[in-house]
C-alpha cells in the first residue's frame, strides 16, 4: 500500500495529461484496493492510510468502513478506466 501511495504521488505531479495518466491511477488504486481487501479480510479492523510520506501510526478502522473504502476504490477504478475506442478493431480475415 506505501507503493502504491507513492506511486500516485508521483503520478499527481508527473508530466502528462489527465487521459495518459488515467489507465496507471486506475491500475495503482485497484491494486491498493486488492490490498486492502486481503489485509481487511486476515486482520478485520485495519488503519486506512493514504497519504504517501506521513509515517505517523493510524488507528484503526472499523471493518465496514474499510470495506467501503475498497468498493469506493474499485468502483473509481473502473470508472477511470472506461474508455471508448477511437475506431472499431480490424480484424484479419
Amino acid at each position: 500500500m506505501g507503493v502504491a501511495n507513492q506511486t500516485l504521488s508521483i503520478l499527481k505531479t508527473a508530466a502528462g495529461t489527465d487521459a495518459t495518466k488515467r489507465p496507471w491511477v486506475a491500475e495503482t488504486r485497484l491494486v491498493r484496493a486488492t490490498a486492502y481487501f486481503f489485509l481487511m479480510d486476515n486482520y478485520g479492523n485495519v488503519p486506512i492510510d493514504t497519504t504517501y510520506g506521513d509515517f505517523a501510526p493510524k488507528a484503526n478502522t472499523p471493518r465496514a468502513q474499510v470495506f467501503s473504502f475498497i468498493e469506493s476504490e474499485v468502483r473509481a477504478a473502473f470508472a477511470r478506466s472506461q474508455h471508448q475506442p477511437k475506431r472499431k478493431p480490424v480484424w484479419p480475415a
